[in-house]
């Protein structure tokens, strides 16, 4: 006899997993759990710097949600509006990132 019950469904950090879930699935909830759980602020770009997720610490940290940031530029987001200086100095990150500048 199993130590659970695996067809209910287990909720962790509001992510809920339900052992139906298709194998894809299941990753992008585990990944989304991983990143909720870090304590640092941590978001996944894709290669031309749009954001694609950032994490909840990040997130509640400055009262935003994912909707507001997902899909724009990350330089364009809340965090780089420091200075103008530290804003291009994230964009020459990313295009070193991208292979498109020498450090």
């Amino acid at each position: 006899m199993p130590a659970h019950d695996t067809s209910r469904p287990v909720t962790v950090r509001g992510t809920e997993i339900v052992s139906t879930d298709p194998r894809q699935r299941y990753r992008e909830k585990i990944a989304r759990i991983t990143l909720d759980s870090m304590v640092q602020f941590v978001g996944l770009l894709d290669a031309e710097g749009t954001v694609l997720e950032i994490n909840k610490v990040a997130l509640d940290a400055v009262g935003l949600k994912l909707s507001d940031v997902e899909g724009k530029p990350f330089w364009t987001t809340f965090w780089w509006q420091v200075s103008p200086e530290i804003n291009q100095g994230i964009r020459e990150a990313i295009a070193r990132a991208k292979g498109n500048v020498k450090s």
